[in-house]
């Protein structure tokens, strides 16, 4: 845990609050490369950043600042063969906000922004056990689920 972060996680806790400081990894147990955005709420908005492109059999940790309670996730795969069909895999299936088919940063992801598409995001929570110190949330996805394992930062 850096210095920073370890003051961070101190004053949230001597403040009582609920958030935590996470660092959010990104594993595609899948068969082709998926590409994923995140979103949280930020004083009174969700934010939402995408896409991390992750290899198959690959995790990445994402570069998205994130203090709170509960992250957003949507991934999509790249297209693949199965049989005579092309087809695409997507996970996300609770909340609607937009996103672009480039990467992106919506500070106001429940709005509709020019070039956006709206599309289902699922919620990852942090346990409120965790919520007062700095945490690693990681998410795999594989066909038809996705684990998340939240466990305190090293």
């Amino acid at each position: 845990m850096t210095r920073v972060a370890a003051v961070a996680a101190l004053i949230a806790s001597l403040l009582g609050c609920s958030a935590a400081r996470a660092e959010v990894v990104l594993c595609n147990d899948f068969g082709t490369r998926i590409y994923v955005a995140l979103a949280h709420d930020e004083q009174n908005a969700v934010v939402s950043q995408g896409w991390w492109a992750i290899a198959p059999d690959a995790c990445r940790t994402a570069d998205f600042p994130f203090d709170g309670g509960a992250l957003y996730y949507r991934a999509e795969s790249a297209p693949y063969r199965q049989g005579p069909e092309t087809v695409r895999h997507n996970w996300g299936n609770e909340l609607r906000l937009f996103v672009a088919d480039r990467p992106f940063r919506f500070d106001d992801a429940e709005r509709r922004h020019h070039g956006a598409r709206p599309e289902m995001f699922s919620r990852a929570s942090v346990p409120s056990s965790q919520r007062a110190r700095t945490v690693t949330m990681t998410l795999r996805f594989r066909e038809g689920a996705t684990t998340v394992n939240t466990k305190p930062a090293t």
